[in-house]
């Protein structure tokens, strides 16, 4: 994501995608794993993530917010979680003027 962001939008842009990133991950931990409290591990993440080199950055940034929060957590993503997710990404890109397929 950070990459992508650096090459269309310069910094700012970067922070925004990033921010998005991680107001899913926290919706993530709040809505499907009903641990707001682990938003604090997601900062925590966040920073961890934003020390490593720009190579990391990338890789790490191509996992799923819902892979992010399940690791946070300590589960693995069930059928259902994964359903909940696609729901909470629908109604995310809606919010943000992103369409979404059928």
């Amino acid at each position: 994501m950070a990459t992508i962001g650096a090459v269309s939008g310069g910094p700012s842009a970067v922070t925004f995608s990033e921010d998005r990133y991680w107001d899913l991950v926290k919706e993530t931990l709040e809505k499907i794993y009903k641990k707001p409290s682990a938003a604090d591990d997601a900062d925590d993440l966040r920073h961890d993530v934003a020390q490593s080199s720009q190579e990391e950055q990338t890789i790490f940034y191509h996992a799923e917010p819902l892979d992010v929060a399940a690791d946070i957590v300590g589960q693995a993503p069930s059928i259902d979680d994964v359903l909940q997710y696609q729901d909470l990404v629908r109604d995310r890109f809606a919010t943000w003027g992103i369409r979404t397929p059928p």
